[in-house]
């Protein structure tokens, strides 16, 4: 969700409920500050968000207050787990280095 600018905290807070995938495809941001912005989403990436949360049985209806990203354990990401999952991934799938991210 690179071309969203959002900072790797505020991905990992997203829920389910802060995603619309059909019309304007757009996220909630909730940043520092508490300060909520509404950002527009490329419909690439609102497609890949649809494939993920249909693989991982993300229903926003069922639940939106679900976390959009969770680890193997069913628990929200962390920021440990995404430095663990960028590093994890070979050097040529990664979108960036791991310290260019907006932490």
């Amino acid at each position: 969700m690179y071309d969203t600018g959002a900072r790797v905290q505020e991905l990992i807070d997203l829920s389910v409920r802060d995603v619309r995938i059909d019309g304007p495809s757009v996220i909630r941001l909730t940043g520092k500050g508490r300060k909520t912005r509404t950002v527009p989403i490329l419909h690439q990436t609102a497609e890949i968000l649809k494939c993920y949360m249909e693989r991982h049985g993300v229903n926003p209806q069922r639940n939106p207050d679900q976390a959009l990203f969770c680890n193997h354990q069913g628990n929200r990401l962390t920021r440990p787990g995404v430095t663990y999952i960028l590093k994890s991934m070979p050097m040529n799938c990664r979108p960036m280095e791991t310290f260019q991210m907006r932490w």
